[in-house]
């Protein structure tokens, strides 16, 4: 039975009817009867309004006029606990809570993409409590439950690659690769979970890999005739470009996706497209093209609340400045790019423009104490990204910089063993798929 076929017998639109499948619109007590009664009808089973939508059979004996009346309840005690400051590990006092449904997984997976940008560690919490409660779900279907986990593990994916945790990143991914072929119905998300396979890749630098994974998620998006989805696999494809040198293949992959893209209305990623081009035309010694560029990412990303790519913008002007104007300039605003990337718990991020302030202040001839403070306290930022085995001997070194004759050294030294321990400094900007 094909959900088109359902939504056409019970008068709804397809678009309407995929949000309620996805638990993201709201059931009336008609909806929910025509529904089933269109289930009914197409399946020639006896099919009862519980099956379709939890706790349907509680709602229809009660006189409410909407599905979320049945739920309100247990989402206002997950939304107590999410706005708290708790000491134990959040996923511990949700499962504590006795709150258990498959709306309650999707409203936390829902709380959890809300912060991703802006509190990405929080999200992975969110995201590692969304996964156990569709784990504990007793009375789903097995497929279902193994859906709902494995977006909560690509969810997760997403949040522990944003804050430098790599390798768990791609564990949470093949466990989700895995609940998702389980899960039969949910096959397409095997795109999904490649193209999230891909953008970790792309930090970790290994760009072939990266590339034959986008590739393989592009793939899958074609044959889902998914457009908005086979852009986004364009848009990380042209970053990988971009990684390896080739500016202008890169630069000309991001202005066919702008045409796409804004025929979708996508402006999340139309702003990363904006934000990329700016980066790429300062590689490329334009500097008027790039200014613009990275002036129309700002405005969008501050109008859509994207804090983090934000930062990563303010990242780029500083190294505009850096290239084209004032290396000054260029340090104050790489420091508040840092901050940013430090309050979102972006530790490598935050590390990473260390780095390029640190280039900066050698080049400026910044006093020797000043310097040393900072170059430690990079150091510790690398350290608290979990790196700190990874690049001991590169950042002992670092934090000796004042100690050597050749302190540009020190720097390529860094960049050289983040390379080995496969972590990159990239400036570019890549869309997490939910």
């Amino acid at each position: 039975m094909k959900p088109t076929g359902v939504a056409r017998l019970a008068g709804y639109s397809r678009q309407h009817f995929l949000r309620l499948r996805l638990g993201e619109g709201d059931a009336t007590r008609g909806g929910i009867l025509a529904v089933t009664s269109a289930c009914r009808k197409l399946s020639r089973q006896r099919v009862t309004p519980e099956v379709l939508f939890e706790r349907a059979a509680l709602f229809l004996k009660g006189p409410g006029q909407r599905l979320s009346h049945a739920h309100s309840g247990d989402r206002r005690r997950l939304d107590d606990i999410l706005s708290g400051s708790l000491p134990s590990p959040l996923s511990d006092v949700i499962m504590a809570s006795g709150v258990e449904s498959e709306t309650a997984v999707r409203h936390l997976l829902r709380a959890a993409k809300e912060r991703l940008d802006t509190a990405p560690g929080r999200a992975a919490d969110i995201y590692e409590a969304a996964g156990r409660m569709a784990a504990a779900l007793r009375r789903t279907p097995q497929e279902l439950a193994a859906s709902l986990r494995a977006h909560a593990l690509k969810g997760c994916s997403n949040a522990l690659r944003m804050t430098g945790q790599y390798d768990q990143s791609l564990t949470c991914l093949e466990v989700a690769a895995r609940l998702f072929a389980s899960a039969r119905y949910c096959m397409d998300e095997a795109g999904h979970v490649e193209y999230a396979r891909a953008a970790t890749l792309f930090k970790m630098e290994l760009w072939d890999d990266a590339l034959t994974a986008t590739r393989a998620a592009r793939k899958r998006f074609v044959q889902s005739k998914d457009s908005r989805r086979v852009a986004h696999a364009e848009l990380l494809e042209g970053n990988i470009l971009f990684e390896r040198g080739d500016w202008d293949a890169a630069r000309n992959r991001w202005m066919r996706l702008r045409g796409p893209l804004g025929a979708l209305k996508d402006k999340d990623a139309l702003a990363r497209v904006a934000l990329n081009l700016g980066a790429c035309e300062i590689r490329r010694n334009e500097p008027v093209s790039a200014r613009a560029w990275l002036n129309e990412a700002s405005g969008a990303f501050r109008k859509l609340r994207n804090t983090a790519e934000l930062a990563r913008t303010r990242w780029n002007m500083a190294t505009w400045l850096a290239t084209f104007r004032n290396p000054a300039r260029a340090v104050r605003a790489l420091r508040h790019a840092q901050r940013t990337f430090e309050s979102l718990g972006m530790w490598v991020d935050a590390a990473c423009v260390g780095l390029d302030m640190t280039e900066l202040m050698i080049e400026l001839g910044i006093p020797d104490d000043v310097l040393a403070r900072h170059a430690a306290e990079v150091a510790s930022t690398f350290a608290r990204s979990g790196l700190a085995v990874s690049l001991a001997h590169a950042l002992e070194q670092l934090r000796n910089i004042t100690h050597s004759a050749d302190r540009r050294r020190i720097v390529r030294m860094v960049r050289a063993a983040l390379r080995d321990a496969e972590t990159s400094c990239s400036e570019v900007a890549t869309e997490t798929l939910q």
